[in-house]
């Protein structure tokens, strides 16, 4: 039998946020061994999948979807890259003197291949998906008739939570890719601070679907909630997405 896959994704303080998840779970579903999760530092090769943690890559580092955090972030120009998640990670890595294809596309994108659900929006309630550091506001401001979708659990018990919604609602970034890879319409929007980043992760991947950037829609504080008829003048769906035969292609675990 193969031996587990080496890769790196947070593990704090997100805790079993679903897009750190999704690198294990992709491992296990495209390759059909674990994955084992190695310091971004050791030596020795590690793969870089979901989340963006792009910048603790290095020597040895095979990234495979990956984004940056931060306009300006470097880029280590010694790992190898095969695929990122969108054109302003591509961008850094250039500008940093990294060898970087123009291959795009979030891993999570895939997800629908190896877990089949209904796609589309569905006659279900919109589904409020806050990122982890925003759960606690988030659930004292649910609306009567939404559904509120916990970021902190497996993936196939996320997804289950998130199909049939009619819209959904995120200041998850993989909120509203999961949203999108299953046809769902998808809002971003903030509680206030960003919970992390400074919003280029959401801007890289909404180019890398041809989503014109949004700002993010503010909610008010806890106790109000989002209204579901503005919302929904906000969400998006992708007008294309990146080629996924080609960025499956191009998993190094394959």
């Amino acid at each position: 039998m193969d031996e587990a896959i080496p890769a790196f994704w947070c593990r704090a303080p997100s805790q079993g946020n679903v897009g750190d998840r999704l690198t294990p779970w992709l491992a296990r579903r495209i390759r059909g061994v674990p994955a084992r999760w190695v310091p971004p530092h050791r030596p020795g090769r590690k793969h870089f999948v979901t989340g963006s943690v792009i910048g603790l890559a290095g020597p040895g580092a095979v990234v495979w979807g990956a984004g940056v955090m931060y306009a300006g972030e470097a880029v280590d120009p010694r790992a190898e890259l095969v695929a990122v998640r969108g054109p302003l990670t591509r961008e850094a890595a250039l500008r940093c003197g990294a060898v970087c294809p123009p291959v795009y596309g979030d891993p999570a994108l895939l997800v629908p291949r190896f877990l089949p659900r209904p796609a589309g929006p569905g006659p279900g309630p919109p589904a409020l998906v806050p990122h982890f550091a925003d759960k606690a506001r988030a659930r004292g401001g649910v609306p009567d008739g939404w559904r509120f979708v916990d970021v902190q659990q497996p993936v196939e018990d996320f997804v289950d939570r998130l199909v049939g919604a009619r819209l959904v609602a995120s200041s998850s970034l993989h909120g509203i890719i999961l949203a999108h890879a299953y046809g769902i319409p998808a809002v971003w929007i903030s509680y206030g601070d960003l919970p992390a980043g400074d919003g280029t992760k959401f801007h890289d991947y909404f180019l890398s679907v041809g989503v014109p950037v949004p700002p993010p829609y503010p909610v008010r504080p806890a106790g109000t909630g989002p209204d579901t008829s503005v919302l929904a003048d906000f969400a998006t769906l992708p007008e294309r997405l990146p080629d996924l035969d080609l960025l499956l292609e191009r998993c190094p675990f394959r």
